[in-house]
């Protein structure tokens, strides 16, 4: 159940940074200005925050 929340939780960050990508260019952002290694890092940052402990052996 854990490994299956862990996912979900990767799979809609992941899901959130590629619409917000599609959504600046769709507006005319360029894709320099675009550029989600910044906000991937931040938001992956977070997730690792949050699973800590998930999963691990003891």
């Amino acid at each position: 159940m854990l490994a299956t929340i862990a996912a979900v939780t990767l799979s809609a960050a992941r899901d959130a940074l590629v619409e917000g990508h599609h959504r600046r260019t769709a507006e005319g952002e360029s894709l320099d200005e675009v550029a989600a290694a910044e906000r991937a890092r931040r938001a992956f940052d977070l997730i690792e925050k949050g699973l800590s402990g998930c999963a691990v052996k003891a």
